[in-house]
């Protein structure tokens, strides 16, 4: 969205919330000049076979940080997490806990002020962990 003057109570506003929850979607809070690479990003994306795995809504978990497990089956070849928010960070663990940045197993795919978009290449199977943390107006 851009030109959403702020007012995130209005009716028009409440309805993409409610679109977005419902679809595993996000809102994206952009500068008319991100929208070309947010359309770049969309692009790629829908150029991939893509399964959601997880979706969260905030009004459920609220700003702050959000730690989720992340179950990664031997046939998952890669996925993607994004977050939306102010500040928005990520960070994945692999199943023995291991920082993935530090494997070099990580992609930024957005990074915008209040979008981050990562992908994940060649996962190791089992129970990754994904920390999250997002502040909201």
């Amino acid at each position: 969205m851009t030109g959403d003057c702020g007012n995130h109570s209005h009716p028009g506003y409440q309805a993409f919330e409610r679109i977005a929850s419902t679809s595993a979607g996000q809102i994206f809070h952009l500068d008319k000049g991100n929208v070309k690479e947010v359309l770049d990003f969309v692009r790629m994306s829908l150029d991939s076979h893509k399964v959601n795995l997880l979706s969260l809504d905030r009004e459920v978990y609220g700003p702050g940080e959000a730690t989720l497990p992340l179950l990664v089956d031997p046939t998952l070849k890669q996925f993607t997490i994004s977050v939306s928010g102010e500040k928005p960070k990520i960070e994945i663990f692999d199943p023995s806990g291991k920082d993935v940045r530090e494997q070099d197993g990580i992609e930024d795919l957005l990074d915008l002020d209040n979008v981050k978009i990562v992908g994940i290449k060649k996962p190791e199977p089992g129970e990754c962990t994904s920390r999250c943390t997002v502040y909201w107006r």
